[in-house]
């Protein structure tokens, strides 16, 4: 199977679940190439693995030679760079074609790809996986209509929890078309261990941004229940 990958920068640290989900198409002998806003190879050693430089298809720029522009271009807001972005998108569709699915991460990706499905440049059928601010933030305005071509030509749509598959399909998408996809860890990869805390300081670590929606607060008052627990 071949299998293009849409996602804003490759390789990047703050979305090794892309990197995870690429790995697993590579354990199942899947053919993957990837269409990115950046290519970001030896920007960070953390990620650099030649496992990404040397996949079984292309990695490219969306924009080709355009893409030095994007974030001058992206200065002028509303309907003008709606129109431009799709107009040099669609330029570029040919780097969508020849593959059997696509899987957009994040749903602006799914939906720059949809508008392309919807003037018949690309075939294959796309999946988008929403993750959190995607679904969040135009939900708070309540303007997830806004990604009503992906609900009518997407194949699937993926999120990350079942309030988001609420929200998906309040917003117009198709009941049968949207289900939870858990991205993260293998919990089959951590071996238990049994540890005694008894007189020791339990650490707390977090690597989530300070907003509500992480649930922060709740384990502090978690922690806070413990009065007999030394904890940093």
């Amino acid at each position: 199977m071949r299998i293009c990958f849409v996602v804003d920068k490759f390789p990047t640290l703050s979305e090794t679940f892309v990197l995870d989900q690429i790995a697993g198409c590579l354990e199942r002998e899947m053919e993957v190439s990837v269409v990115c806003n950046e290519m970001a190879f030896g920007k960070d050693s953390n990620v650099d693995d030649a496992r990404w430089r040397t996949l079984p298809g292309p990695v490219v720029s969306w924009w080709g030679g355009l893409n030095r522009y994007r974030s001058l271009l992206r200065k002028w807001s509303g309907r003008f760079w709606d129109k431009l972005s799709t107009f040099i998108d669609l330029a570029n569709a040919h780097k969508l074609r020849n593959v059997d699915v696509i899987v957009a991460h994040f749903g602006h990706n799914g939906l720059r790809v949809a508008r392309i499905m919807k003037r018949r440049r690309i075939s294959a059928p796309l999946v988008t996986i929403f993750h959190g601010t995607d679904v969040g933030r135009p939900m708070h305005d309540n303007a997830l209509g806004y990604y009503r071509p992906v609900f009518e030509q997407g194949a699937l749509q993926l999120p990350v929890n079942a309030f988001f598959r609420q929200a998906l399909i309040d917003a117009g998408a198709e009941p049968a078309q949207v289900a939870v996809h858990h991205m993260g860890i293998r919990p089959g990869e951590i071996e238990y261990r049994w540890r005694c805390w008894q007189g020791r300081t339990l650490s707390f670590i977090s690597v989530c941004r300070l907003t509500e929606k992480k649930g922060t607060e709740y384990a502090l008052r978690a922690l806070a229940g413990l009065p007999h627990r030394d904890w940093i």
